[in-house]
């Protein structure tokens, strides 16, 4: 499997069996490939009318698929895992930036802030769980806590051993 983009901003996607179709969007708007897994799948940005940006998702089985925004005008994928995860950001309806996990299974799942809690995560999705960190709000020394999501639990946060830092 490969993608790329030639002449135009057009993107297209490659396998032996089918050979080069093109990844269009569904009004015809600017569309980007960023990540490609094994499976042969497809995730990166489309622009949308009035210049805003929207993570999608491709497969063959599927086609294109927007992933919509947390409430925002953006979002974008950071990667695409394996099995199918996209992680994300996405502003929401206050311009802030969240994290978003979306599969086609659970959709887009909000995982928190990248603003005003400075969360990040730091190790892909695997099966649909995600450890990262986030500044814990209203403590004095601006405490870091890790922290776990999974679909079953939601997010948890992991404490710390006795001290103001995971």
């Amino acid at each position: 499997y490969c993608y790329g983009q030639i002449l135009k901003d057009e993107t297209f996607f490659w396998s032996e069996s089918e050979g080069m179709s093109e990844l269009s969007t569904l009004d015809g708007q600017r569309i980007h490939a960023d990540y490609m897994n094994k499976a042969g799948q497809v995730s990166g940005t489309m622009g949308l009318l009035a210049g805003f940006t929207q993570a999608f998702f491709w497969s063959e089985s599927k086609g294109l698929v927007p992933l919509g925004t947390l409430g925002g005008y953006h979002s974008y994928p950071l990667l695409l895992t394996d099995d199918g995860y996209v992680l994300g950001q996405s502003r929401t309806a206050d311009e802030e930036y969240h994290y978003f996990l979306w599969s086609d299974r659970i959709g887009m799942v909000d995982l928190g802030s990248t603003n005003n809690n400075w969360t990040d995560i730091f190790i892909p999705p695997r099966n649909g769980q995600v450890i990262g960190w986030s500044v814990v709000p209203n403590t004095p020394n601006r405490d870091i806590h890790s922290f776990f999501w999974s679909e079953t639990t939601g997010r948890v946060d992991l404490g710390t051993l006795g001290g103001d830092q995971t």
